[in-house]
């Protein structure tokens, strides 16, 4: 049997009985509107709260959360609960290909209270999760198909009548979150484009140093992965990487051209930049979470860098692993007043300024990539993309 109504019976306070129930279908209420929210939070964290808020309204120990791939044939698994196919690559079905499949396919609702008496879809699911009822809604907006959310029980008959109109709020609102999603996404890479044109067109006034940023968020990511820094987290310290020197934009020519050292007055302007680079990416909602891994990358460890003074782990991680990064790619290009230094010699250099200028984990990480790895494919012309800016 579904899920019962609750019964007055003798003794009991009609009125508090349906403050109760008002209570209960505010808080499901709620629940449906924070299952939409869920998603315009930054990355993959988002698609999960949203897929578990969906479960815990329905009251349901499976849920599935896909969305449409561009194509338009395959729908990926985006968040999961319940299920053990989460390892690896992530796991998608072609569009028809079982129930959330189908679903995609018709995109009309499909409730199957019991998997053996309704003969449509088998107990074991295309993932590989066993299930005795089921709901799966399309997500769509605009007459677009956008995703497909599926909830399920090991239980028969484990939905009642308005656990229905739940489901159809939260695809709602699942679709609306997912189409707010798609739009900030867009208008992120329109501001990084923006973003890291100026910091191309800055580096394009040095040969010297073309090229720079590129490297630096390549070497990062090998970095981060050795520290195991987990995506989307992975992610963001690259497009803080590729965007550390956005500040220089402020800084005049002849002093970043400077062939030799710089006076009191030109060093100040130099120090400026992690501050100025920071300032500019506040003002970009999208990207003012970077403000403080930019402003941040010539802290030292030890204490005595700019522009704040931090030290040790007040300064945030990824501002500790661009520094590293930064400081080898500048040692390792030539500079017409110095000669080069070999990556030996770089290495050697890190590891003796380590505890004062840098943290010694991350410079101990770097050097396990450069001697598992070497280090000529910090230089390629194209290092990997960072392909996630929300």
């Amino acid at each position: 049997m579904g899920k019962s109504s609750h019964v007055v019976g003798f003794g009991e306070d009609p009125d508090w009985d349906t403050g109760r129930a008002a209570g209960a279908a505010f808080g499901r209420l709620r629940g449906v509107v924070a299952a939409g929210h869920g998603l315009l939070e930054q990355g993959t964290e988002g698609y999960q709260k949203a897929l578990e808020s969906s479960c815990a309204q329905i009251g349901v120990p499976v849920g599935l959360l896909f969305i449409l791939r561009p194509e338009g044939d395959t729908l990926e698994l985006m968040a999961s609960q319940g299920i053990p196919c989460c390892q690896g690559d992530v796991p998608t079905i072609g569009v028809q290909e079982g129930l959330s499949g189908w679903v995609a396919a018709a995109r009309t609702m499909v409730v199957v209270n019991d998997v053996e008496d309704d003969g449509r879809f088998g107990p074991v699911s295309a993932l590989g999760y066993r299930r005795l009822s089921a709901i799966s809604v399309p997500l769509e907006h605009d007459g677009d198909l956008l995703g497909v959310l599926t909830l399920a029980s090991p239980q028969p008959n484990a939905f009642a009548t308005e656990d229905l109109l739940v489901v159809e709020a939260l695809a709602t609102n699942l679709s609306l979150g997912l189409r707010c999603r798609e739009y900030r996404e867009a208008e992120a890479r329109n501001y990084l484009g923006i973003i890291r044109g100026l910091a191309t067109a800055l580096e394009a006034k040095d040969a010297v140093t073309r090229g720079h940023s590129a490297r630096v968020a390549h070497m990062c990511h090998h970095i981060g992965l050795a520290l195991g820094v987990e995506q989307p987290a992975l992610e963001r310290l690259e497009v803080a990487a590729s965007l550390h020197d956005l500040g220089k934009i402020g800084v005049p020519e002849a002093v970043l051209n400077k062939p030799g050292p710089l006076d009191s007055h030109e060093l100040e302007l130099i120090r400026r930049h992690p501050a100025v680079g920071a300032e500019m990416l506040e003002e970009i909602p999208l990207l003012s979470d970077l403000a403080p891994v930019v402003r941040g990358h010539h802290e030292r460890f030890g204490g005595g860098g700019y522009p704040d003074g931090l030290e040790g782990h007040g300064i945030p991680l990824h501002s500790r692993i661009i520094a590293v990064a930064d400081a080898l790619d500048a040692m390792l290009m030539p500079r017409p007043y110095r000669r080069d230094r070999t990556v030996d010699e770089a290495l050697a250099e890190l590891r003796e300024c380590s505890g004062t200028h840098f943290d010694p984990r991350v410079v101990e990480a770097l050097t396990r990539v450069v001697t598992a790895e070497g280090c000529g494919h910090f230089f390629s012309p194209l290092p990997p993309a960072c392909c996630t800016v929300t």
